[in-house]
């Protein structure tokens, strides 16, 4: 079983939402830009993971943790928004900010370093964090006010294992 970044196995929290909830487009609706952003994530800690695994391990298994939780993240959401009523259809035209490289040795030294990466992947965890608090003030449904719960405390954990890490480069 996979492992959490607090080495739980997961999913712990997985709610059976078809029937569960209320049918609700609006709020349906009002869930695709997180279910888009936690699609992005995924992408970008996939990304960051994959650059940095030889040069930065714990960097690499710190994004790669990430990025694992950030899928569970958007497959939830996108049965909320089906049990919801709403298509968790994917009309993404994503981009991740790349890194130079070189062909020696992986990433440029006078590219943007590790430091800004985790600069970058807080202020998303963060971004994240606000959306969450404005949606779960916009629904008294029990069941997505949980779902919302949940996803809001794995974000908060987030920045804190990202600021931890973040300490560690000064």
């Amino acid at each position: 079983m996979e492992k959490d970044l607090e080495g739980r196995g997961f999913p712990a929290f997985y709610p059976t939402l078809e029937g569960c909830v209320a049918r609700d487009l609006r709020f349906a609706a009002a869930l695709e830009e997180s279910y888009m952003e936690e699609l992005g994530a995924v992408a970008a800690y996939t990304y960051r993971s994959l650059l940095w695994a030889r040069r930065e391990p714990d960097a690499a298994a710190l994004f790669e943790r990430l990025a694992k939780e950030e899928m569970l993240h958007f497959r939830m959401l996108g049965e909320l928004i089906l049990a919801l009523g709403g298509n968790p259809v994917i009309q993404a035209n994503m981009r991740v900010q790349g890194i130079e490289r070189d062909g020696r040795s992986g990433i440029k030294r006078e590219s943007r370093g590790r430091a800004a990466l985790y600069a970058d992947s807080i202020r998303e965890e963060r971004r994240g964090i606000d959306r969450y608090q404005t949606l779960m003030g916009r629904t008294q449904d029990r069941v997505v006010r949980s779902v919302l719960a949940h996803l809001l405390s794995d974000e908060h954990r987030h920045v804190e294992a990202l600021c931890r890490e973040q300490k560690g480069d000064f």
